[in-house]
């Protein structure tokens, strides 16, 4: 599935497509004698399903086939509702579909070998209840003075937000304006000054200091941009920096320690090919130089976690003809290479969040290359690994937003989209230490792509888009 574009219009399409209804194929499939019309006389066995046992009201369910066959397509069926798409069957070997009431449905499932050749159907139930709200619930915080998505953002010193650049909608023209949102007071206003250049889809870090914020690269009116800028939170003014080597757009950047640093990995150009090599900022110069390349050039909606032994870890796919493969490194500073972790993580990912906790990094959801994952796994770097999670997510998410609950071991999970369109309303709350993943309060304003962060006590959750593409201005509070 293509990402997320951040210079046109990226909503992606649903690969739920409608299909013929059950009964329809089954009569076409049946010959003069009532039995299946032989192709080759042997009807492909009943596909093995995986389905949730549990869902709540109003999140998605995904089902999938495990280990597909090579020459099988697949037709699906609900005894009760809809799939995405508002369609009675679906193919593929995914699907998903939001419970409208609660109950048990069935989830059936047949294997089709060319036109006609039709298993028996696999069938698996989900009980539907009422979501059980865990936690806390949003609140109205005020709203940004422009709406925006793709914007750069950071918290400073102070507990405000910087908000900067972005655009009104997919595939907008970028924004070069500012604001400074104060949780305290609930009121965004506009920076003295605007950006150097306006942008959306920009990387951005943090400096040591905590008041000076690097953003770098991004999409302008003509394509990818090289070029950077540093906010300074005391003069309240942009500056511009040296350029990258790289004009890039949806890139990562994270600060080093040591050396101070900031590392830019990943971002695609104008032609919307990805950039592997690597980028070093160096604040004392305010220059970019060379960094070597990823083995494998990182996929749009990469992360990179910087690990407490110093080194950051790139998570992506890569791709095995059009198939995306799962696909990690190490960044280390102190040699200037990137090298494929051990061995890959389970699942190929862009879109997805990755967040240190205790010391290892949690993987969450993201596009898989078929649609939006529900699995969760944890790597390690004691031992280089990456193993499953205890339990996956509540719904599947792509493009969502993800912040650790402050004094806690659990992470809230909010919004983006569990189909490649449709913005998510809702929310959970991802426990690692009791293995649970439970839903809690939903957003006033479904949106993908928002910016999440902590703030004394409280979740805040700015921007993002809806499901038609416009950019959202209401801020909300989690408590």
């Amino acid at each position: 599935m293509k990402p997320p574009s951040l210079s046109a219009d990226p909503v992606l399409a649903a690969w739920a497509r409608p299909g013929l209804a059950l009964l329809l194929l089954a009569a076409l499939a049946c010959g003069g004698n009532g039995g299946p019309a032989a192709i080759d006389g042997t009807l492909p066995a009943p596909p093995a399903i995986s389905v949730p046992t549990t869902s709540a009201l109003g999140f998605p369910v995904q089902a999938s086939v495990l280990n597909g066959g090579y020459a099988l397509s697949y037709r699906w069926t609900l005894s009760a509702g809809t799939f995405q798409g508002g369609a009675a069957t679906a193919s593929g070997p995914k699907v998903t579909f939001t419970p409208a009431t609660p109950g048990v449905i069935t989830v059936s499932c047949v294997a089709i070998k060319g036109n006609a050749l039709l298993s028996q159907p696999a069938s698996q139930t989900v009980t539907v209840g009422a979501p059980a709200s865990t936690g806390g619930s949003f609140h109205s915080a005020g709203s940004l003075l422009q709406a925006r998505q793709g914007f750069a953002a950071a918290a400073l010193p102070n507990s405000t937000i910087l908000v900067a650049g972005g655009s009104a909608t997919l595939g907008g023209s970028a924004l070069a304006s500012a604001e400074i949102y104060s949780p305290a007071t609930q009121i965004s206003t506009a920076t003295p000054s605007p950006m150097t250049a306006a942008r959306v889809g920009p990387a951005t870090a943090t400096l040591g200091s905590g008041t000076q914020i690097l953003i770098s690269g991004g999409t302008g009116a003509t394509g990818s941009l090289a070029s950077g800028e540093l906010f300074d939170s005391v003069q309240m003014l942009f500056r511009a920096t040296g350029a990258m080597a790289n004009a890039r757009s949806g890139s990562t950047a994270t600060y080093l320690i040591t050396p101070p640093a900031v590392l830019i990995a990943g971002g695609s150009t104008t032609a919307g090919n990805p950039v592997p090599a690597l980028e070093l900022f160096t604040p004392v110069t305010g220059l970019f130089s060379s960094s070597g390349t990823v083995p494998v050039p990182l996929a749009p909606g990469a992360t990179a976690t910087l690990l407490p032994t110093g080194k950051v870890l790139l998570v992506s796919h890569g791709y095995a003809g059009s198939a995306w493969v799962p696909f990690a490194a190490l960044y280390d500073p102190g040699t200037g290479l990137a090298t494929p972790t051990a061995k890959p993580p389970g699942f190929p990912r862009e879109g997805h969040q990755a967040l240190l906790l205790g010391g290892k990094v949690l993987i969450l959801g993201g596009d898989g290359g078929n649609g939006p994952l529900q699995t969760a796994e944890w790597y390690d770097p004691a031992t280089g690994l990456f193993a499953p999670s205890a339990t996956d997510m509540a719904s599947p998410r792509a493009y969502f937003g993800a912040a650790v609950l402050p004094g806690t071991q659990a992470v809230l999970l909010l919004g983006g989209t569990a189909d490649g369109s449709t913005a998510l309303a809702t929310a959970e709350r991802f426990d690692s230490v009791a293995g649970t993943s439970n839903p809690t309060g939903a957003l006033g304003a479904a949106r993908i792509q928002p910016f999440v962060t902590a703030s004394n006590g409280q979740i805040l959750v700015l921007g993002g888009y809806d499901s038609s593409g416009q950019a959202v201005a209401p801020v909300e509070a989690y408590f």
